[in-house]
């Protein structure tokens, strides 16, 4: 279980996106729905490398069908081309257990954005946890509807959360904000004007405020843990107005980092491609 300290993180990316959060701006429905637009995604060549994460209600909260990319993020011509409409300098810096390259090096604002113009979007904390359940589980098919085999399922999760070197991690979709005294969690980060804005935000429901091991089981509707336990460590969200979310994992242990920095990164802390099913556009898929 790993927790990267913000002095560990390195120094800030040169030209890295701003950020404004406007109040005024930002919705405070809880229903976290994605807006679905008529245009599809980008065209996607490799269905079965993607997992198809159904459809959960929360009370309030919901969130649609989606698929996750089995992979991190990697500098195929497809993200280079996306990169380079955003201004950013993005590389392959860290490999899989499985040989696979994947882009490290790239913030917060970075990450969130390119993926983002890639038309797809990051895992908020509640997907995320919904995520590692699923491939707890064994049990969950592809983009072409085909049984994904258990030992797959068991290797990705692996890659994500096994304590093991070398260091492995990726940037989620959250982050804490004070409002009126009290800490906000923003997510559905989307650019406008060239800007990340979140499309939710609320006020942060009962959860752990103290760092602890805890229970994936106990994790409220906004992905924030309730209960001790013994699956991984959280670091709790901390009202500094610069605290995002990311999970990692090295040889001591894994971790849910609730107050990482946004500017900062680190060779091997990338960032996953997440779909809408509605959008999802695979060639020779119908």
């Amino acid at each position: 279980m790993i927790h990267i300290p913000k002095s560990f993180m390195g120094n800030p990316i040169e030209g890295s996106l701003q950020r404004i959060l406007k109040g005024s701006s930002v919705t405070e429905e809880k229903n976290s729905d994605r807006n679905l637009e008529e245009s599809p995604s980008p065209t996607i060549k490799n269905p079965e490398n993607y997992i198809l994460l159904p459809a959960k209600k929360y009370d309030d909260f919901t969130y649609e069908d989606c698929f996750i990319s089995m992979y991190r993020l990697t500098a195929d011509s497809q993200t280079l081309a996306a990169a380079q409409q955003r201004g950013l300098s993005i590389a392959n810096t860290a490999q899989e257990k499985n040989g696979r390259e994947y882009i490290g090096n790239i913030n917060w604002f970075g990450a969130l954005s390119l993926v983002d113009t890639l038309e797809g979007f990051v895992l908020d904390l509640r997907q995320f946890a919904d995520f590692l359940a699923l491939l707890q589980s064994g049990n969950a098919v592809d983009g072409n509807n085909r049984t994904i085999k258990r030992n797959i399922l068991a290797t990705i999760l692996e890659e994500i959360s096994k304590v093991r070197s070398p260091y492995r991690g990726e940037w989620l979709d959250a982050d804490f904000k004070v409002k009126n005294n009290e800490l906000y969690i923003n997510s559905g980060h989307t650019l406008k004007n060239g800007h990340l804005e979140p499309l939710y935000s609320e006020k942060l429901e009962p959860c752990l405020m103290e760092n602890d091991n805890v229970a994936l089981s106990s994790f409220n509707k906004q992905g924030l843990p309730t209960q001790s336990g013994s699956d991984f460590y959280y670091w709790k969200p901390v009202p500094d107005n610069t605290s995002v979310a990311r999970f990692g994992v090295n040889s001591v242990r894994a971790g849910l980092d609730c107050n990482g920095h946004p500017q900062n990164s680190d060779g091997s802390l990338g960032v996953r491609l997440c779909l809408s099913k509605a959008r999802a556009n695979f060639v020779g898929v119908k």
